[in-house]
């Protein structure tokens, strides 16, 4: 599972802001599978932390992936059409 961590971490789909929230993206997905989890830092840590209880309902965590997952796949999306059009990184905000 460290390789996942690492790979998110260098990946340039993923914005540097945004690596512990993709972590928690997978690690629900994770969890959805009964799968050892990503070590995670800060907030994001205690959050987790916290979210023990609902162990058992592996369709929150299913729920839980998708719902973070899907505004990061958008900005990783953004981050490929501005490097396969040759555009600036200013226009990420803007591009598709």
């Amino acid at each position: 599972m460290e390789d996942i961590g690492k790979l998110i971490e260098r990946s340039y789909l993923v914005i540097p802001q945004r690596v512990q929230v993709w972590k928690l993206a997978f690690n629900e997905w994770l969890r959805y599978k009964g799968w050892p989890t990503l070590p995670l830092e800060g907030k994001l840590k205690k959050e987790e932390e916290n979210d023990k209880e609902d162990e058992e309902d592996r369709d929150w965590h299913h729920f839980k992936c998708l719902v973070l997952a899907l505004p990061l796949l958008e900005h990783a999306l953004r981050r490929v059409f501005v490097l396969a059009n040759g555009l600036s990184e200013v226009n990420m905000l803007t591009a598709g």
